[in-house]
């Protein structure tokens, strides 16, 4: 879950707050970009899978809308999800 907080996470995971935010540092990373991370992911598969429209799949994987959802995959792969999608399609 991409809203998870940081205790909720690490009781999900059978780990306390710390040793998990250790283990996240660890990785270099931190609990935002871990939230980023898992938001793409379901995004991706649910581009994948051809779940939706892109506004109905950036809400489902919890971006505040498809724009929020845009700027954060072209940040990181340098596409949009429309580009993903088209490729996929293809």
């Amino acid at each position: 879950d991409g809203d998870m907080d940081l205790r909720t996470l690490a009781a999900s995971l059978g780990s306390s707050a710390r040793t998990l935010q250790r283990q996240i540092a660890a990785e270099g990373l931190t609990l935002t970009e871990l939230r980023m991370a898992c938001r793409q992911t379901v995004a991706l598969r649910l581009i994948q899978a051809g779940e939706g429209s892109l506004g109905q799949v950036a809400s489902l994987a919890g971006f505040s809308d498809q724009a929020h959802m845009a700027r954060a995959f072209k940040a990181a792969s340098g596409l949009t999800p429309g580009q993903i999608a088209r490729m996929l399609a293809a």
